[in-house]
């Protein structure tokens, strides 16, 4: 590879490793809120600031998750493409960034 060039090829390894760190940590976050909402209806007031501060971190991994699983499936029989990954990667970045300022702009919007 020339100096100074950006290999596309090393983007579905990564994608693909992206796509099994981000499941496990999806399926991890995803039981310990399923967990805590039941704790909640059971009566533990007490752990709604876990389960609050749990929120943004658990839709970060379904992001991450979702969109490198669906990258990998655009993917999956033809070469990858940096127009594509832009296409998954910028909604989603957008998406967070207005999830984000949902829960911590609007808080203190009184």
């Amino acid at each position: 590879m020339a100096k100074g060039k950006f290999s596309v090829a090393i983007l579905f390894p990564v994608a693909a490793i992206v796509q099994r760190i981000s499941g496990i940590y999806f399926y991890a976050l995803g039981s310990v809120v399923l967990i805590l909402i039941v704790l909640m209806q059971k009566g533990w007031d007490q752990v709604s600031g876990v389960l609050h501060s749990l929120a943004l971190p658990l839709l970060f991994v379904d992001m991450l998750y979702g969109g490198s699983s669906f990258y990998l499936t655009l993917t999956r029989n033809q070469r990858n493409s940096i127009p594509l990954l832009l296409i998954v990667v910028v909604p989603l970045v957008a998406l967070f960034l207005l999830f984000a300022y949902f829960d911590f702009g609007l808080a203190f919007a009184d």
